[in-house]
């Protein structure tokens, strides 16, 4: 979406980027949980503990597209076999 990438680290050769939008997007989401659903659900805690909280849920709430990214490089380590010649 920004055409920006930030580089987290290096799997087995493969460097792992995560783009600006999806930076944003965890701030957002992280926002919304640690300020209005936590607190709900979960009252009396301190406000560290709430940002703690959305900072671990948030890969959980939103699996597939992490899943989908983790499986790219390795798909595309080797072609297929049909390819070789």
């Amino acid at each position: 979406m920004f055409f920006y990438r930030v580089r987290l680290f290096n799997l087995s050769g493969f460097d792992v980027y995560v783009d600006a939008s999806w930076l944003l997007l965890a701030v957002f989401i992280s926002w919304s949980l640690a300020v209005g659903i936590f607190p709900n659900i979960v009252a009396g805690l301190s406000s560290a503990t709430y940002w703690s909280m959305a900072v671990v849920a948030f890969p959980a709430y939103s699996p597939s597209p992490w899943v989908s990214q983790f499986q790219r490089p390795s798909t595309q380590a080797r072609p297929p076999e049909y390819c070789r010649q």
